[in-house]
């Protein structure tokens, strides 16, 4: 069972690039339901629009180790093992959601499982910055709550 974290983003922008800064952070989840049924559902905030994962990710994933050659392709054995690597998590932003929305923030809020994200907050705060003119001030709590940082 993972210890989860709490993550709370705030992204300060003008209102000219808000509604680019949420477009581009949009994306979607496909998973399997109980009954064995791809559903693909839109998520707020997608860690592949930052760092994503190899293109043939269900293939990767559903492989768990990697032949030599996807190995030396993707320079990790396993799909968690990237994910721990390039997201600093085992699974993409859980349960995702816009919390708070004006002119001039957006809010998300979500949860990742052991840690928070910290190779997507380095990329999304260089790509805000970059690409955007915005700031990003990212909370998160951890599981038993005695542990609050500001990244």
């Amino acid at each position: 069972m993972a210890n989860w974290t709490t993550n709370i983003v705030h992204i300060d922008c003008s209102q000219s690039v808000r509604t680019d800064i949420k477009k581009f952070l949009q994306g979607t989840e496909t998973y399997e339901d109980d009954d064995g049924k791809k559903v693909t559902i839109e998520v707020d905030f997608d860690f592949n629009k930052l760092i994503p994962m190899p293109e043939d990710s269900e293939n990767f994933k559903a492989m768990g180790n990697l032949s030599q050659e996807d190995h030396d392709k993707y320079g990790e054995n396993t799909w968690l093992a990237w994910s721990r690597k390039h997201w600093g998590t085992k699974w993409p932003a859980c349960n995702p959601d816009t919390v708070e929305e004006t002119d001039c923030q957006l809010v998300y809020r979500f949860e990742t499982a052991w840690d928070a994200p910290r190779p997507i907050v380095a990329e999304l705060r260089k790509r805000m910055k970059d690409d955007w003119g915005a700031e990003v001030i990212w909370f998160c709590i951890h599981e038993d709550g005695e542990e609050e940082e500001t990244l």
